[in-house]
């Protein structure tokens, strides 16, 4: 009888929806900005200030601080800013009135519950406060691993920052390391005097684990073990506490099944859907075809042939292929590295010519644009480019414009419409997989080419062909180097009837690859020593095990 019921008052709720006044209340926090400087006793001074934003009448907000990592909150002082930096003054008291704030103990954490009306309207809340005791004295370093707000009663806070120092010292550089925990967005800068960390959409906490010198903690007491020890010392699951986890995983293994029962039917269905589609268009008999099918971009061609993403390696081909194209002209000099250096290197000049003007191409036209930025006199040399890049300011914007680069090209390939979709999934559309077939049957040719069946070839002026679309067919390592055997040999023979351009590529294809991957390795590498192991990277707030907590509200 019960068990009707129950199910009959959920039918009635769910058919007669309760009407909600229009004057329901809500509010966001809009931001959250914390100071913190670790004293050399182990305490930590706060600054925190809580951006509101009222829809509604609301009596006041409170405050959770968790004690968990240590005895005791000090909290010196209270006020709150409406938007027009008006001063609202708090005053500690206990008889619930307007402007005053509560400070209670509520067993696991402290709470601070402020009575400051607000209505329709901004306000931010100023909490300074002493954390006692946070930062630990290990035998080794010295450390704060502390999680300085969690997100409880709404769904996100928009923005905020959290910066740390040591109180009248700098961070030692043999001994600095930080991990940050949270979610959203996040970006983080240090220097010797502070740790600096912005964040947007946190659905989590913002947490930090800080190692410094423990020198610094000169008036804390030292725990007699290294920082790896403490953390291997966290507590572990109790048997009672397995119990819901076991439950939880049993849970989750029943709902990855289902998952994957779903994934298996719709599959099915795609591939029968995908075979339906396929057999209304006539594709590609067996030919073979010892030339390249059509005169496109490797990049365009390498996202053909992988359908999913562009490899970033396509921008040595796509260089070589405008020079091909006749955008640009090439030339071989020699360096010397160093100024009393013997022995010389070889590097590669390209030069723009400009009355050729611009492919149709975006992506054509964006990497012709951005190496037009290393020009001096419509010239650019991969070495220039290189020692360029040894700065972070030029590699981080090297490695931006490369995946803007990629992400032209995906655009170009959507202007040609390679693709279509079937049951929710991207697939070339016939006219391009059929494209796909006659590459791929190019690549098959180039894989056997040996010396007897490369004069099928007679186009010279194609004799560096192969190597430009290599890659972009994922030809791997060896077979590429078969290629360059057999083309260098044709190029020398032949050498009155190519190009210089085509001579000088087939002829030095590895160097000139290296070389223009180098500049692309050499960014990514510079960009990473430039902010070296200090900062050991983002972890989700489920992960942290540290001190500290608690979040904030309205009522």
């Amino acid at each position: 009888m019960k068990k009707l019921l129950t199910v009959l008052t959920f039918l009635f709720i769910f058919a007669f929806p309760t009407v909600i006044s229009a004057s329901t209340k809500e509010y966001t926090i809009d931001k959250l900005n914390v100071q913190a400087e670790i004293l050399s006793n182990g305490d930590v001074n706060v600054i925190e200030a809580i951006g509101y934003n009222f829809s509604g009448d609301f009596k006041g907000i409170y405050r959770h601080l968790k004690l968990d990592g240590t005895p005791e909150y000090e909290i010196s002082e209270v006020y709150a800013l409406d938007k027009n930096g008006n001063k609202q003054i708090l005053t500690e008291g206990y008889n619930q009135t307007n402007y005053t704030y509560e400070v209670n103990n509520n067993g696991d954490y402290k709470e601070i519950k402020i009575f400051c009306p607000s209505s329709n309207e901004e306000k931010t809340f100023f909490f300074k406060y002493t954390i006692k005791e946070a930062a630990k004295k290990y035998t080794d370093l010295g450390e704060l691993y502390w999680n300085f707000y969690t997100v409880e009663d709404v769904p996100s806070i928009k923005e905020g920052s959290l910066a740390l120092s040591l109180k009248d010292s700098s961070f030692n550089a043999s001994d600095f390391n930080y991990k940050v925990f949270g979610d959203g967005d996040f970006e983080t800068n240090y220097d010797d005097n502070s740790v600096s960390i912005n964040f947007k959409n946190l659905t989590s906490l913002i947490g930090i684990q800080l190692d410094f010198q423990k020198d610094f903690l000169s008036s804390a007491s030292e725990i007699n073990m290294t920082t790896k020890e403490a953390a291997e010392k966290l507590p572990s699951l109790s048997d009672d506490d397995t119990k819901p986890v076991l439950f939880i995983v049993l849970f989750i293994i029943l709902g990855i099944g289902i998952i994957f029962l779903g994934l298996f039917i719709n599959n099915k269905k795609f591939k029968r859907e995908l075979s339906k589609y396929r057999s209304k268009f006539t594709f590609l008999p067996n030919e073979i075809y010892v030339e390249a099918p059509k005169v496109i971009s490797p990049a365009l061609v390498n996202l053909l042939i992988n359908e999913k993403l562009v490899s970033k390696n396509m921008l040595t081909p796509t260089l070589f292929y405008l020079v091909k194209k006749g955008y640009y002209t090439i030339s071989e000099t020699t360096y010397y590295p160093k100024k009393n250096s013997k022995k010389s290197k070889e590097d590669l000049i390209f030069t723009r010519v400009l009355s050729k003007g611009f492919p149709k191409e975006n992506h054509l036209i964006f990497l012709i644009d951005w190496f037009s930025k290393y020009e001096v006199n419509n010239s650019f040399s991969l070495q220039g480019i290189k020692n360029k890049l040894k700065f972070e300011e030029e590699s981080l914007n090297f490695i931006n414009k490369l995946n803007e680069w990629i992400v032209e090209v995906e655009e170009d390939a959507e202007s040609y419409h390679f693709f279509t979709t079937i049951c929710g999934k991207k697939v070339l559309r016939n006219k391009y997989y059929n494209e796909q077939l006659k590459w791929l049957s190019y690549k098959n040719y180039l894989l056997n080419l040996n010396i007897e069946n490369s004069t099928a070839n007679k186009d010279l002026t194609k004799i560096d062909e192969p190597l430009i679309y290599a890659e972009a067919l994922d030809i791997d390592y060896k077979s590429i180097k078969s290629l360059i055997d057999i083309i260098s040999d044709e190029s020398k023979v032949h050498s009155d009837s190519i190009s210089e351009s085509s001579y000088l590529y087939c002829n030095n294809y590895f160097l000139y690859t290296l070389l223009v991957n180098d500049i692309n390795g050499n960014a990514h590498s510079n960009l990473n020593n430039s902010t070296d192991s200090s900062f050991s990277g983002f972890s989700s707030g489920s992960n942290f095990t540290g001190g500290g907590g608690g979040g904030s509200g309205a009522f």
